[in-house]
Parts: structure tokens; C-alpha cells; sequence
């Protein structure tokens, strides 16, 4: 049977109730991760980051809890505290591979040398060898070659680096975790223009634009979840927030609805140059509307960012490819200036046109 919004939202409200019950009541380590947890997925993200701090603080001695309080704090772009809670973890779990693999990629690219040599000890982990490879590849300026009978979450990977090293500039390009893409993108975008992101769910990303945006910026999302089936795991409505809009900032402006319905007028009022354009559409259907509402103020300087671009199986069928018609129609001519390393988040930049 399919949940309406309001019975999907009111499920979500007592989960995190439930969690939050079971909190005051133990008080402890577990119980302050689960609810962290649980906010976390429910976008309440300042809530999950102060449960995160408490579930580390009770049991310094699972590296699961450190691990869960650097991932939280670099998915926010909270870089004070990842590092400082980084450092902690690593005094305390040197041996853990998880902690060493974030820590290796986050020395991406500015000191190569220095992560894999953090990755050194690990490289019997399948996931460690794999971004020590990576990291090889790019300090080589040669592509990994072709695995066969690969996993096809691995081949994918490794396909994705394989495009990304075809078509950067620089060896920099390559960053190490997920949301220093974005904010390479920020520091490389021109200083005016229009700033939106397609696609906010619970905005979390949303929140990494505003806070690095002194002017408006424009968030667009059904908030109904998915218009249709992205993969078998992924169906219509998947990342729906049972159309609750987040807030995101006081400079952030949402407009709920439909990108064919919403994003047209938009560009109708608002007719500047794109400054910086976050797609987070998943599909392609999605991301060909979005790209060529947004068609005009796509300039030279324009930096768009994609949040699914590379790196999983299918990934050929849906931003990359709505995005490889669209420049080609348009006769762009662009630039890949910051990827994620075995990721999926690329940001480009229009060059000409």
C-alpha cells in the first residue's frame, strides 16, 4: 500500500520520537548513535551532528562512533570539527582502516605521497587498495587499465576515474571526499550571477551553497521524491521529504513544484548569467529539463555541479548523458574542475560557447 506525504512524514516523526524515547531513557552510547543516526536521515542535521559529538563522547573507544562524527562533519563542511575529531579518532584508532581511508583522502590532491602512505597499511582492504590505486593513477598521469570480471560497482568506479583523467586540466582536479567538490565549485565560481540548486531533498547541500553565497540563492524540488524509477533500489519517490521544505539559510529561496513547471518562469524573471548551477536530479529526464531551462545563462565562467554524474552502475544513462547531449547541442565547450575521486560528484565549467 502506498503512504501519502502526511502518513510518510508523521512515520518519520515517530521513528525519530521512538529514538529520541529510547535516548532519554539509556542515555548512552548506542542509543545517542542510533537517534543520530536516524535525525541524520530525516535531515535534521545540526540535531544529528550534537547526538554524533555525544555518541563519540561515551565511547571514545568504538571507532565506529569517531568515524560517524568525521563523515557528519565533512558531509556539512564543518571543517574544524573534522579535523579536530579526525585527529582525535586517529590517536585513538590508528589501526582503523575506515578512519585512515578518510583521512588518506583527505589529503587528496594536495599531498599524494602523504595518503597513500596512510593507506599503506590497509592495502589488504579491498576498498583501501582500490583508492590507493586510484591515487597512483593519478600521480602517474596514467589510467588505471580495465579489470576484468570486475564487480560492476568497481568497474564503474574505475570507468569513471578513467573519463575524468580524459578530460581535467590538472592532476587537482581529483579531490579526495564528496563535498570538497562542491565547495572547490564555490571557490571557483564567478563572484555574481544566478545561484540554484535543482533537487534539495532535506537540504543539506543546499546549506554548504548558502552559507558560501553572500547573494540569493534558489533551491528547486517537488519534494515529492523522484518523478520515476532512477534503478531497481530507487523507484518514483524515492527522496521524498513527504513535502516538508527545509530551511536552509536566510539568503535561500524554495520553490516547490516540478522543474518543467517551477524552473521556465523562473529563468522568464530571472535572465543573468548562471553564477553556479548544483543538479542533483539523479535522472535524466530531470537533468535534461533543468539544463535546458537553465540554457541561456549558461556563460562562460557558469560552473555546474553534479551530484550523481559518475561512478555507479548505470551512471551512462542519466546526468552524464543528459549533460554530454546537451553540450554537444549547444556547442560548449567546458572543462572538469574538480571530481571526486571514485565518486560521483563533478563540478564543470563552461569555457566557451
Amino acid at each position: 500500500m502506498t503512504r501519502s506525504a502526511e502518513q510518510l512524514d508523521q512515520a518519520r516523526r515517530q521513528w525519530l520520537a521512538g529514538l529520541a524515547a529510547r535516548h532519554a531513557a539509556e542515555d548512552s552510547a548506542d542509543s545517542a548513535l542510533a537517534l543520530a543516526r536516524g535525525e541524520w536521515m530525516c535531515g535534521d542535521y545540526e540535531d544529528a551532528i550534537g547526538h554524533f559529538i555525544q555518541a563519540r563522547d561515551r565511547a571514545r573507544q568504538s571507532a565506529e562512533a569517531h568515524l560517524a562524527l568525521v563523515r557528519a562533519a565533512s558531509m556539512t563542511g564543518q571543517r574544524d570539527l573534522e579535523s579536530a575529531a579526525l585527529g582525535e579518532a586517529l590517536a585513538l584508532h590508528a589501526g582503523d582502516p575506515d578512519l585512515a581511508l578518510h583521512a588518506a583522502l583527505d589529503r587528496v590532491p594536495e599531498d599524494l605521497q602523504a595518503a597513500r602512505a596512510l593507506l599503506a597499511p590497509h592495502r589488504e582492504r579491498a576498498l583501501c587498495a582500490e583508492f590507493d590505486q586510484a591515487i597512483a593513477a593519478i600521480e602517474s598521469g596514467h589510467p588505471p587499465q580495465p579489470v576484468q570480471d570486475a564487480d560492476p560497482r568497481q568497474q564503474a568506479r574505475a570507468d569513471s576515474l578513467r573519463w575524468v583523467m580524459a578530460q581535467r586540466r590538472t592532476p587537482d582536479a581529483h579531490v579526495g571526499l564528496p563535498a570538497r567538490v562542491l565547495e572547490r565549485a564555490l571557490a571557483l565560481a564567478p563572484a555574481d550571477g544566478i545561484t540554484l540548486e535543482c533537487g534539495v531533498y532535506f537540504g543539506r547541500s543546499l546549506r554548504l551553497i548558502a552559507r558560501a553565497t553572500t547573494g540569493p540563492v534558489h533551491g528547486f524540488d517537488s519534494f515529492q521524491g523522484l518523478p520515476e524509477a532512477w534503478s531497481a533500489q530507487e523507484g518514483a519517490g524515492a527522496y521524498s521529504t513527504a513535502g516538508r521544505m527545509p530551511w536552509a539559510g536566510g539568503n535561500v529561496q524554495l520553490h516547490a513544484g516540478w522543474f518543467e513547471d517551477t524552473l521556465p518562469g523562473f529563468f522568464a524573471r530571472e535572465t543573468g548569467p548562471v553564477r553556479l548551477l548544483h543538479v542533483d536530479c539523479d535522472l535524466y529526464s530531470s537533468t535534461r529539463t533543468v539544463l535546458q531551462a537553465a540554457d541561456a545563462g549558461l556563460v562562460p565562467g557558469s560552473v555546474i555541479v553534479f551530484d550523481d554524474l559518475l561512478a555507479y552502475p548505470g551512471y551512462e544513462d542519466h546526468e552524464l548523458k543528459a549533460f554530454l547531449e546537451f553540450a554537444d547541442k549547444r556547442h560548449l565547450d567546458w572543462e572538469v574542475i574538480g571530481a571526486c575521486l571514485l565518486g560521483r560528484e563533478v563540478a564543470i565549467r563552461i569555457t566557451a560557447r
